[in-house]
Formats: structure tokens, C-alpha cells, sequence
């Protein structure tokens, strides 16, 4: 199998402290979707103290890109063991050169079809909230059951395994969408 680079920009702010590379036996395991009721509930509590915003958003982009390698390597093996090496040597890191794609990997099923991955990547439990652009629901709309949203939840547990699960379809149909952000444009007082 071939060996993935992770490729990561500067970091935002210099006393950022990378998190420590997974040891090479660290694989994915697939697990059910959990019930809906339990999401709502389980809200971040909220600190006492100011986040650092930089640090956090460090943090979140390098655990998104650990995440997405982790199912390109997944995505890949599922290929080979299917037999599916061409498809296999096809599966890309989109997310490396088009930020707006709307998603992050191009894989495939085994007949061939493209599977558009969005990768959602957590140290928390599976039930933890994530945010989802407007992009990459629109995406998920336009290429309909080719779209896969894999949720990596308990990201960085000693465990050998990183667990997971899969949505396919518009993000609209097997999420409960809540906004909660704006992009603002003075108005002319005219």
C-alpha cells in the first residue's frame, strides 16, 4: 500500500503543539448510526475562560486532516480487497487543492461509481455536534446518494481503532440542520 503524506499548512499562531502521529496500526471501525434523540442534548458545556480561537482552530483543522487520511487509507484498502486496484490508485485527496469542493475524498464503490466523502473528525463521543457548510450541504444535494458524510468520533483513545459512521445521501434527509452563523453585508441606507 502506498504511504500517505499528511500534508499540513503553517500553523495559525507559533505556540501551537501538533498532535502526535497514530502509530501505522491505527484502523477504522464501522459502527451503527446512533439515535437522533441523544444529538440535541449533548452540547459543549460552556468555559469559564476565553478559547483561543487560533489554537482551536489549529487543532481542528490538523485533527480534520488526520481524520481524512485515515478513510482515504480505509477507502483504499476497501478497494484492494475488492480486487478494485485501478479504482484504488484513483481514490484522491480533494480537499487538498480545492477547498470548495464540498467534500474532501473522491473514492469509489467497487462497480466503479464516485463516492464524494466528507470527513468529520472528533475526539469526543459519536453523538457530538458538527458543523457542515452551506457548500458542502448543496453538494450533497447535487450529487444525491454519491455523497457519504463519515462521522470519526473518540479520535486520538489508545485504541487501535478509530470508530465510525457512514450518512449517504443530502445532508438535508439524515441530519437535523441548525444554523447558526450569518454572513453579513451592510445594508445601503438609501
Amino acid at each position: 500500500m502506498e504511504e500517505i503524506q499528511l500534508k499540513l499548512r503553517p500553523p495559525l499562531i507559533s505556540t501551537y503543539k501538533p498532535l502526535l502521529p497514530l502509530p501505522e496500526n491505527v484502523h477504522l471501525k464501522e459502527q451503527d448510526v446512533p439515535s437522533s434523540s441523544s444529538f440535541r442534548n449533548n452540547l459543549p458545556p460552556s468555559t469559564v475562560s476565553a478559547p483561543n480561537w487560533a489554537q482551536i482552530q489549529e487543532h481542528n483543522r490538523e485533527l480534520g486532516l488526520r481524520g481524512e487520511e485515515l478513510v482515504l487509507k480505509h477507502e483504499k484498502k476497501l478497494l484492494q480487497d475488492a480486487g478494485r486496484n485501478d479504482l484504488a490508485d484513483r481514490v484522491e485527496h480533494i480537499a487538498l487543492t480545492d477547498s470548495a469542493a464540498g467534500y474532501d475524498l473522491l473514492s469509489f464503490d467497487d462497480k466503479g461509481q464516485p463516492k464524494y466523502i466528507e470527513v468529520k473528525t472528533t475526539r469526543k463521543s459519536s453523538q457530538t455536534p458538527f458543523y457542515i457548510s452551506s457548500n458542502e450541504v448543496e453538494r450533497s444535494k447535487k450529487y444525491g446518494q454519491s455523497y457519504w458524510i463519515y462521522r470519526l468520533f473518540n479520535y486520538g483513545s489508545n485504541s487501535e481503532e478509530i470508530c465510525f459512521f457512514k450518512l449517504r445521501g443530502p445532508a438535508d434527509e439524515s441530519l437535523m440542520l441548525e444554523a447558526n452563523s450569518y454572513k453579513a453585508i451592510a445594508k445601503n441606507k438609501n
